[in-house]
C-alpha cells in the first residue's frame, strides 16, 4: 500500500528542509496556508496511506476537504496518543516546532484540547497509537481496511 507524508509535501513545496526551518522562515500561518494547498493534491493522487500532521485537519477548509474525501470513500484514521507518549516523542528529538510559550506539557494539554473536536469529527476510527506501538498499529491498520473488520481495541 502506498504511503505519502504530507509533512514531506509541504516542505517539498515550500523548498525547507524540515518543519522547524519552514516555521522559522513562514511561520505557523504560512506552513498552515502550504498543508491546505497540498492537501487535495495528496487526496487526488494517492490510493494509500497519507499521513497529515496533527495540524492540518484543522486548518480553515481542511475538515470540508477531508469530509468530502470521505464521503468518496477515503478513511479518515485518528492515530491517538496520551500526552506523556506525546510530549516523550516531541523531547525524543522530532521536528517539531513549539507552537505556544507554554511548558510542553501544558502546550500538549491545549494543543490536544483544541484539535479533539475536529478528530472527532473526521474520524471513522481513533486508533490509540501508544498501545500498540507503531508496528502494531500499522499491522492492525491495514488489517482493517483490508476487510473493514477486526477488533480495533488496544492489546493488554
Amino acid at each position: 500500500m502506498p504511503f505519502v507524508d504530507g509533512d514531506e509535501e509541504v516542505l517539498r513545496r515550500l523548498g525547507a528542509g524540515s518543519v522547524s526551518e519552514a516555521f522559522a522562515s513562514i511561520g505557523d500561518a504560512g506552513f498552515r496556508a502550504a498543508e491546505h494547498e497540498v492537501l487535495p493534491t495528496l487526496l487526488a493522487r494517492s490510493s494509500g496511506v497519507i499521513a497529515l500532521g496533527g495540524g492540518t485537519p484543522c486548518v480553515p477548509g481542511a475538515e470540508q476537504i477531508l469530509l468530502d474525501a470521505r464521503r468518496r470513500g477515503a478513511v479518515v484514521i485518528w492515530l491517538d496518543a496520551d500526552d506523556a507518549t506525546l510530549v516523550e516523542r516531541i523531547l525524543r528529538g522530532t521536528d517539531r516546532p513549539r507552537l505556544s510559550e507554554r511548558d510542553l506539557p501544558e502546550e500538549i494539554r491545549w494543543l490536544r484540547g483544541e484539535r479533539q473536536r475536529t478528530y472527532r469529527r473526521l474520524a471513522e476510527i481513533r486508533l490509540d497509537a501508544a498501545a500498540y506501538g507503531i508496528e502494531g498499529a500499522s499491522r492492525t491498520i491495514r488489517g482493517w481496511l483490508e476487510d473493514r473488520s477486526g477488533d480495533l481495541t488496544p492489546p493488554a
